[in-house]
């Protein structure tokens, strides 16, 4: 069942910059699990007028998320199942990162982003390190972590592990983030071409996890009016190609709709894994 979850926090906090300077955005969020029991992807959108879209438990609220915020924040994780616990690592971090960047949203005073995500994806690196001593838990335990941060119209991306942020505009669809995999590593160096085993397609060089720190991967964008945003993790971009996903995108205008579609087209072609897809359109001013 594809999920649409949603949280609206009560603190709406002012923004300085003239709103009428600042595109509409509309937020989407969509999940559904696999062949497992436990869903073991996380997402969450917050903005910097206090709304929350989050996949994180005990109980989601349901509300949309459309304003003029200045600063936006978003993170898709996606736990490594393989290796158990993949549920928990990946709300850990993405509660480490949401908790972290609160203040940044909350204040608009001058920060370095690009250090500010990467200590922060550093520092649940050790949380997880921590837990698995407690716990008693495989150390290489995990998840990937893809991070934007929107300070409009700059957009920030931390990246690590397979989950992607494509950014599309004017009916195109481009790859940000590039995947963490063995496999991509292999076409990298120019040591294969095209697809490769499947097992090097799903093995991971790069996570956030428990036995070693991340290698965290940082890009940078300048944002437009009517730019949408798609971060998604693997259920998704390994069952639909890059044009299904930029038709779907396009097809279904509001966000939460196409967050939705992306998920159910994805579910429909068999795939096995956790779905998830976060859109994010930011419409002219």
């Amino acid at each position: 069942m594809t999920q649409e979850l949603s949280t609206t926090l009560p603190r709406p906090v002012p923004v300085t910059r003239a709103a009428s300077t600042l595109p509409q955005t509309d937020v989407g969020l969509a999940t559904a699990v696999g062949i497992h029991d436990v869903n073991e992807d996380q997402a969450l959108v917050a903005t910097s007028r206090g709304q929350v879209l989050a996949t994180l438990q005990p109980t989601p609220l349901t509300a949309p998320v459309r304003d003029r915020a200045l600063r936006l924040l978003a993170v898709v994780a996606d736990g490594m199942g393989g290796h158990g616990h993949g549920d928990l690592a990946s709300a850990l971090v993405v509660r480490h990162v949401a908790t972290g960047m609160a203040p940044h949203l909350e204040h608009p005073r001058p920060f370095d982003a690009e250090a500010t995500l990467s200590e922060l994806l550093s520092e649940a690196h050790l949380q997880l390190r921590d837990v698995a001593l407690r716990g008693g838990i495989e150390p290489h335990f995990g998840t990937t972590a893809t991070v934007a941060w929107v300070e409009w119209p700059r957009l920030v991306v931390a990246h690590v592990g397979d989950s992607r942020l494509y950014l599309g505009r004017r009916g195109r669809l481009r790859a940000v983030t590039r995947d963490h995999t063995m496999a991509e590593q292999l076409r990298e160096r120019g040591l294969t071409e095209g697809p490769a085993h499947p097992r090097l397609e799903s093995t991971l060089w790069n996570a956030v996890n428990g036995a070693a720190p991340p290698q965290v991967e940082l890009f940078e964008e300048v944002l437009r009016p009517h730019d949408t945003i798609l971060m998604c993790t693997d259920g998704l971009h390994g069952a639909l190609g890059e044009e299904t996903m930029a038709r779907l995108l396009w097809k279904s205008a509001p966000a939460p709709g196409a967050a939705a579609r992306l998920v159910e087209h994805a579910k429909r072609t068999g795939h096995r894994d956790d779905v998830s897809a976060v859109v994010l359109r930011f419409e002219g001013r």
